[in-house]
Parts: C-alpha cells; sequence; structure tokens
C-alpha cells in the first residue's frame, strides 16, 4: 500500500484551484458594476497582502542579518 504524502498536490488539485466555484460564477455574475469593482477590488488586495507578506517572510532573515552587519561595523 502506497503512503500518502499530505503536502503532495495533484495535478487535478492544482487545476481545480484556479477555477472559480459555481455559486461564486453566479454571485458575481449578477454583480452591478460598482459591486464589482469593489469585489475586485477586495480580491486584488488580498493577493497583493499575501504576496507582500510571502516577500517579507523570505527576505527578513538576510535584512535582519544586513542589519546587524551594519550596526557592528558602526561600532567598529
Amino acid at each position: 500500500m502506497p503512503t500518502v504524502n499530505a503536502n503532495k498536490h495533484t495535478a487535478h488539485d492544482l487545476q481545480l484551484a484556479g477555477q472559480m466555484r459555481r455559486e461564486d460564477y453566479k454571485t458575481i455574475k449578477h454583480m452591478d458594476k460598482a459591486t464589482l469593482a469593489a469585489y475586485l477590488s477586495r480580491v486584488w488586495k488580498r493577493g497583493y497582502d499575501a504576496g507582500y507578506q510571502a516577500a517579507v517572510k523570505s527576505v527578513a532573515p538576510q535584512l535582519r542579518e544586513a542589519a546587524e552587519l551594519k550596526a557592528a561595523n558602526k561600532e567598529g
């Protein structure tokens, strides 16, 4: 019996992740222009914030190390 890796996604899982659910489509389909613009703005903002946080987490150790080196150089 093969072992299951919970963190491994199949190609089908990844394909579904990029698709909109039917309920969401129906909701968006019936929005007026102002409501749709506000909705898309919120979606964009959440994506931007998530990307920013991911970038900060990946760069934070490097920035901390650089700041420590700079402080050490000023002292010495």
